[in-house]
C-alpha cells in the first residue's frame, strides 16, 4: 500500500517520498569568507540533491532534513543562526576558525543525531583560545 500525503491539482496524489528528502547531503562551505549563514541557502544546497521536493514547495524546508554534515570553517561567522541546532539529521558540525565570540544556543536544541561539534578559535582582538567540543548523545 502506498502512503499519500495530499492531492495535488488533477487529483493526483503525492507520495511522502515526493516531499521528502532522500538523499543525504554533506553541505560543505570551508573557506568561503562568508559572514552570515542563511537558513535558505541551506534549503537550496540541500534540495539540489532531492530536486523531487520542488514538487511541493510549500514543504522545501523539508529539505533541512536531509543535511547530515556541515562544514563552516574557515569563514568570518559572527554569530550562529538558530536553524543550525535544529537540523533533524545533522550528524557532525564544523565552526573552526570564525569570528565566533559567544555561543547562543537556542534554549531547545533538536538535532538528535548530532554527534560532534568542532569549534576551533583564535581571535587576536580580546580572545585567544581553542576549544574541541564532542558531544555525544545517549539515546535512551
Amino acid at each position: 500500500m502506498k502512503e499519500t500525503v495530499g492531492v495535488r491539482g488533477g487529483g493526483k496524489t503525492l507520495l511522502s517520498t515526493s516531499i521528502l528528502p532522500t538523499t543525504p547531503v554533506t553541505v560543505n562551505w570551508h573557506g568561503q569568507k562568508m559572514e552570515k549563514v542563511s537558513e535558505q541557502w541551506l534549503i537550496s544546497g540541500a534540495m539540489k540533491l532531492n530536486p523531487r521536493l520542488r514538487l511541493c514547495p510549500k514543504s522545501q524546508d523539508l529539505a533541512l532534513h536531509a543535511i547530515t554534515r556541515l562544514d563552516l570553517s574557515t569563514n568570518s561567522l559572527e554569530c550562529l543562526p538558530p536553524t543550525l541546532f535544529t537540523l533533524a539529521s545533522l550528524t557532525y558540525l564544523n565552526l573552526s576558525q570564525n569570528k565566533i565570540q559567544t555561543l547562543n544556543f537556542p534554549t531547545q536544541i533538536s538535532a538528535p543525531l548530532l554527534q560532534e561539534i568542532l569549534l576551533h578559535v583564535s581571535d587576536s582582538k580580546l580572545i585567544s583560545w581553542c576549544l574541541t567540543l564532542t558531544i555525544q548523545f545517549n539515546s535512551t
